[in-house]
């Protein structure tokens, strides 16, 4: 398949292609070196990229629903405001990304490389984050305050639990 003039298709050598807004959906591009491409607003859904080269690549605002970036090469590469969701990044090195304001939900991190990544505003909702590779310190995964309204709601929670036990412990004392 050809498109804007390039040869999609696996292996293939993409490297600082422009592919602003081309619908690739469903691509076999597995292997394939994308690097420093510019895919602002593509959509990728359901594309196959694994073990490919994405370094530096632009791909924000793109739509990679559903697609397969298994051991895929992200390190440096722009994805503000892309759709993430139910995309297996498993394997994946997204060192120094940029993936603010990214739609994470239902995304597959499993051992994935997120060494000095920006999440900054990104949307994680049922994300797997198992076994990653980071720094000591994600950066911008959540706020302070968004940890701090976690840690408080906790503690409400169990001094809520405490508060029932003692209620059915004086129950049962009384005749």
């Amino acid at each position: 398949m050809k498109v804007n003039g390039y040869e999609i298709e696996p292996g293939a050598n993409l490297v600082r292609a422009i592919l602003y807004g081309a619908d690739l959906s469903n691509a076999k591009l597995a292997g394939a070196d994308l690097g420093d491409a510019g895919l602002t607003g593509a959509n990728l859904t359901g594309v196959d990229l694994s073990r490919a080269d994405l370094t530096g690549a632009g791909l924000s605002e793109a739509n990679l629903t559903g697609a397969d970036l298994t051991r895929a090469d992200l390190t440096r590469a722009v994805l503000r405001y892309a759709d993430l969701s139910g995309a297996n990044f498993s394997d994946a090195d997204l060192s120094y990304a940029d993936l603010s304001y990214a739609n994470l939900s239902r995304t597959n991190l499993i051992r994935a490389n997120i060494t000095h990544t920006d999440f900054f505003g990104a949307y994680f909702l049922n994300t797997v984050l198992t076994d990653v590779f980071t720094d000591d310190e994600v950066n911008n995964v959540f706020s302070e305050d968004e940890i701090n309204y976690r840690e408080s709601r906790e503690k409400e929670s169990s001094l809520e639990d405490e508060s029932l036990e003692d209620e059915s412990l004086e129950d049962e004392d009384e005749p």
